[in-house]
């Protein structure tokens, strides 16, 4: 076995094999690279999404907020206003009382003025 062709073949097939280990062994570290890259991809991809996110839902607690507010904004001047409302019925409603009783006042004062006696009694004035 001191042959060196056989010698030779046995390198040859040693190498052979480690050229196809070597081989294997690159495309797995070229396949993890790509997954590491897809992955980073993602990661940034998830990571923007959520600071977007964060962001509308800081935007929208304010909104929300601010909306709350004009809403008991609004309460109060309802209140207000259905107060002011009230208080104008109850002083149209005096109004008109007033007005009733000054149109039965004036009626009967018409009516005295127009009797028989007011009218014998204007008569002997003149």
């Amino acid at each position: 076995m001191n042959s060196p062709r056989l010698a030779a073949l046995a390198v040859k097939v040693r190498l052979n094999a480690f050229t196809e280990v070597k081989k294997a062994i690159d495309d797995l570290v070229a396949a993890l690279l790509k997954e590491k890259a897809d992955e980073i991809k993602k990661k940034d991809f998830c990571v923007a999404e959520f600071n977007t996110n964060q962001l509308q839902t800081e935007k929208k607690t304010k909104e929300k907020k601010d909306l709350i507010a004009h809403i008991k904004e609004l309460d109060f001047t309802i209140e207000d206003l259905t107060k002011a409302i009230d208080t104008l019925k109850a002083e149209i409603a005096d109004a008109n009382e007033q007005l009733n009783v000054q149109a039965k006042t004036a009626r009967r004062q018409t009516r005295n003025s127009r009797s028989p006696s007011a009218m014998h009694a204007r008569h002997r004035r003149c």
